[in-house]
């Protein structure tokens, strides 16, 4: 046979083998994430644990779980976080997540000004200082000048502080226009309509309901509320607006109050009093 040589070895077909380090890397790359109802349920789970404060699995927090370090401690003002969330995600439930006239037209844009009128506003600075003076006293004399932000801003946090879980909030107002349109302007901050959540009463007519934490009224209609419950165990805290002006009804009811004081004191429900003045000077 022509062209072929008998004494040379007859060459071998190269066989594939596996490549170990291919298959060691293939090992050691990342899984792709889970989808479906199992990864649903991991990311439910990871917000609850955010909500209340546990640190997160897998995270810097995790190590402070299995040792025990101190850096996985909730702190107060992350406690009281979660509750203002708590608190708001209760007003979304009772205002209908927002539908009502107030809140139900409202944009992104419009909800960003008014956050930012609210941050800018002087009585902003002083919140956390308020709420502990009053989580601390009975009676409290807040002074601030005009358009600090004391009337609208002041409701809300109390409100937010959990102080409307046992009783509404009544605040006086010594004119009739003044605590309608003062509801009007915190229902619209709060998202809510008008008569929800907040609500007012004046003579010849009342905007309130079962829902109501929060409710305006003159220092006339808070003094024939006290004649027909002297005692006043549907209200937490009661707030006198405008105090400085020292009219007939506001003088009556310091004296009615403070008597309701000394009364609940000696049960399990003490009431609570917020006076707001703008032109008092208070000596050191």
């Amino acid at each position: 046979m022509d062209g072929m040589d008998l004494g040379s070895p007859v060459p071998r077909a190269k066989v594939a083998r596996p490549d170990k380090k291919l298959k060691k890397r293939s090992l050691d790359a990342p899984t792709a994430p889970a989808t479906g109802p199992v990864s649903a349920l991991h990311g439910h789970k990871r917000q609850l644990l955010h909500k209340v404060g546990a640190p997160p699995v897998g995270g810097a927090g995790g190590r402070a779980a299995d040792g025990g370090h101190d850096d996985a401690r909730v702190t107060a003002a992350h406690r009281d976080a979660v509750a203002r969330d708590v608190v708001k995600d209760q007003d979304a439930r009772a205002c209908g997540a927002g539908g009502g006239e107030a809140g139900g037209g409202r944009g992104a844009k419009e909800m960003n000004e008014i956050e930012k009128t609210q941050l800018s506003l002087p009585i902003r600075n002083a919140r956390e200082e308020i709420l502990q003076q009053f989580k601390k006293h009975h009676t409290l004399v807040l002074t601030g000048d005009t358009g600090s932000g004391k009337t609208t801003q002041i409701p809300q946090y109390l409100h937010e502080a959990g102080y409307s879980r046992h009783g509404m909030i009544a605040i006086t107002q010594p004119r009739r226009v003044a605590a309608t349109t003062v509801a009007a302007r915190v229902a619209l901050e709060m998202s809510c309509s008008l008569g929800a959540l907040v609500g007012y009463s004046v003579r010849f007519d009342d905007t309130t309901s079962e829902q109501t934490a929060i409710k305006f009224m003159t220092d006339g209609m808070l003094i024939r509320e006290i004649m027909l419950d002297p005692s006043l165990q549907r209200y937490s805290v009661v707030v006198l607006d405008e105090a400085h002006e020292r009219t007939l009804n506001t003088d009556m009811l310091l004296a009615l109050v403070k008597r309701l004081q000394a009364a609940r004191a000696k049960g399990n429900r003490p009431l609570k009093v917020l006076e707001k003045l703008a032109t008092l000077k208070p000596k050191p």
